[in-house]
């Protein structure tokens, strides 16, 4: 099998791109030929460089301009299918591979097709619930309303256009059903994740924090859930909090919490360091207000058998077993929030039973479970 992913660069590390990668570098592992074309090189495997296009303004310009480039690598080389999951080419390689016996595989891992329909955030990085016209002119910089209108009138225009991919794959059933609202069917397959990474206890970080240790793995801003995670804090002043990650609201909660001793802040970290975060945690908090596409730190807690309390929106859902495995909450409602931290941190012997519980139920989305059921997908 030969495959042309379509990206835009290979630089950065987001929750989607750590996954497509794995997904390639397990293909390529059992010997099918994987190839990129991209704006930049992607290092093992062979890649087709094309010119950057993400500041054309114009959508529909790039749109086409990238269909140009998909249409050159497909003349030049024959493959057997395309795959993109972003929308700088998604609409790009459906229109391109009609032109080809080339198959196109459109993998949705979060809401982006859902501009119109879907929740919004502001300029301040406010989260709002409905992608409104009238949220985007309140809650936008002067200078960015038309664009965030026009933006928001192009991906409407685009929906249909889903239809005419020869797979759909979404990775919840929250996405699922998104789609479904649209009228785009699509078949649910989790991401993977290295899930052996995080099967070692022995991996540890030094700190001077007093056991129970409750940890926040994340990006500090209102949409993640900063404003819970804060009163959370103030509420429980005998307790241990480890905040690791870099955001726009980190030094306002430093600020805030500069005189508790048992908070600590680590900025970001190296990937490779997370395990150890996890080991050295007792509960891991995800309180994030927006719905998440999939849910890995759910996954990496419970592969590091750290009982995790997290959002109930997403697909959070599809992972987590309230009660068994970790706890689902409304990210809204900040009273059940402490009385569940609250029993967590009393029970030691409840937090081990979640842990073990989440460490069995991980495996599931190891990166040679993904692979067998990515190529029944698209079989």
């Amino acid at each position: 099998m030969k495959i042309l992913n379509i990206v835009h660069n290979s630089q950065i590390d987001t929750g989607g791109k750590i996954s497509h990668n794995l997904l390639m570098k397990e293909l390529k592992e059992r010997g099918h030929e994987i190839h990129f074309l991209s704006t930049e090189k992607y290092n093992g495997f062979q890649t087709h460089l094309m010119p950057d296009y993400m500041q054309v303004p114009v959508l529909e310009l790039r749109e086409k301009l990238v269909q140009k480039q998909i249409e050159k690598t497909l003349s030049q080389e024959e493959f057997d299918y395309v795959y993109s999951s972003g929308y700088y080419s998604t609409y790009s390689t459906i229109k391109a591979t009609k032109n080809f016996s080339t198959k196109s595989i459109i993998h949705f891992r979060d809401y982006w097709f859902d501009d119109v329909n879907g929740t919004y955030v502001g300029d301040d990085g406010v989260y709002y619930r409905k992608n409104s016209l009238r949220n985007i002119i309140m809650h936008n910089k002067k200078s960015r309303i038309l664009w965030n209108l026009y933006k928001h009138r192009y991906l409407d225009s685009r929906q249909k256009l889903l239809d005419k991919a020869n797979f759909i794959i979404s990775t919840s059933s929250s996405v699922e059903e998104k789609l479904e609202q649209i009228g785009v069917k699509s078949q649910s397959l989790p991401n993977p994740v290295n899930v052996d990474s995080y099967l070692t206890d022995d991996e540890t970080v030094e700190t001077d924090l007093k056991s129970p240790i409750v940890t926040f793995i994340g990006s500090l801003k209102q949409i993640k859930g900063t404003e819970l995670l804060s009163d959370i804090i103030r509420s429980f002043s005998e307790t241990s909090f480890l905040i690791v990650g870099e955001g726009r609201d980190k030094e306002k909660m430093q600020a805030k919490f500069s005189n508790r001793s048992n908070v600590k802040f680590t900025g970001w970290i190296d990937k490779e360091q997370i395990p150890a975060f996890y080991n050295t945690s007792d509960i891991i908090l995800y309180p994030s207000l927006v719905p998440e596409g999939f849910g890995r730190i759910a996954v990496e807690a419970m592969a590091s058998a750290t009982p995790i309390i997290s959002s109930n929106r997403g697909g959070m859902r599809d992972i987590i077993t309230d009660g068994k495995d970790g706890i689902l909450l409304d990210p809204e409602n900040t009273k059940v929030w402490k009385e569940s931290l609250e029993h967590l941190l009393e029970s030691e012997e409840l937090r081990t039973r979640m842990g073990e519980e989440g460490r069995k139920n991980s495996s599931q989305y190891s990166v040679k479970n993904h692979v067998e059921k990515f190529l029944k997908v698209i079989e």
